[in-house]
């Protein structure tokens, strides 16, 4: 349903073996399933990153770390900060820790801002 990069890297962070967006065609979608039942990894070809000579292609959140961004993407989502700690197994002031970083980094003054941002770089769907 998603195709935000951030989506993209948490389902195969938690093990996903493939990825297809709900616009890919049904020839795509047939070659994910026999890629995926070879047992290789299978991610939608408009989602994958460009060629090699662009290094890796830019990301979304260029300014923070891959906590920071993964914590970023949870609280544009709506959790509260308790529920991010206990999502991504650190403890609350950890947590707190690295929204502020987030914050500071971002030049971000409320979670409405974070979320707002989120949407406006299409890490969240616009509601």
């Amino acid at each position: 349903m998603h195709d935000g990069a951030l989506y993209v890297q948490e389902a195969l962070a938690a093990g996903a073996m493939g990825y297809v967006s709900k616009r890919a065609g049904p020839d795509e979608l047939i070659d994910a399933i026999r890629t995926v039942q070879r047992g290789e990894q299978y991610l939608d070809r408009a989602l994958r990153p460009p060629p090699a000579s662009d290094a890796g292609g830019p990301q979304l959140l260029p300014e923070l770390t891959d906590r920071e961004a993964q914590v970023f993407l949870l609280l544009a989502r709506g959790h509260s900060v308790a529920r991010v700690a206990t999502t991504i197994g650190i403890n609350n002031k950890t947590a707190y820790a690295h929204r502020s970083s987030i914050y500071a980094k971002l030049k971000l003054a409320s979670d409405h801002e974070l979320r707002m941002l989120g949407k406006r770089r299409g890490l969240v769907a616009a509601s």
